[in-house]
């Protein structure tokens, strides 16, 4: 899965995250979106290695998968936005609850939606992917998850690193 030679890569490109004052928030996002690209990078590498993929394979695979990230992407972002909306409802005086349920049923809509876009993605790769493929691309997606929050937690802790900024 993710060897200690990918941990050391995360490792190695996490820090760069952490900023001190110096740093204008511009510089800082835009330090966090390099950091973001590069675990990307590492997890889609690592992914192509656990599957095992032919060159065939990735060249068919690759595509979907960034289809489909794309879509989630767009999708999560949606998410993100409704959920302030529905905060900024909730902390006015009077709560209009037309507007908190036409928020909430957009929310539904958007989970909705990306269960559907999984779907579809999962019915296609079936095309591409032997069985124990896709066996393995749902394993490797939950333990890189895991071992990245891990990773994280594990450098937040430790002393003079500070929290993300």
């Amino acid at each position: 899965m993710l060897g200690k030679k990918g941990f050391v890569i995360l490792l190695i490109l996490i820090p760069f995250s952490f900023g001190g004052n110096a740093f204008s928030q511009t510089e800082k996002m835009e330090k966090r979106e390099k950091i973001k690209e590069r675990i990307e990078t590492l997890r889609i590498w690592k992914m192509i290695e656990f599957l095992d993929l032919t060159p065939e394979q990735s060249d068919r695979f690759l595509p979907l998968l960034n289809h489909f990230q794309k879509i989630q992407k767009d999708l999560d972002e949606g998410e993100k936005e409704l959920i302030r909306n529905l905060a900024f409802v909730l902390n006015e005086k009077k709560t209009d609850e037309k507007r908190l349920k036409d928020i909430l049923d957009r929310l539904e809509k958007n989970r909705e939606n990306l269960v559907e876009k999984r779907r579809e993605f999962v019915f296609q790769s079936k095309d591409i992917l032997s069985v124990e493929q896709q066996a393995k691309l749902v394993v490797f997606e939950e333990r890189f998850a895991q071992k990245l929050r891990e990773t994280i937690r594990e450098i937040k802790q430790k002393p003079g690193i500070g929290r993300l900024r």
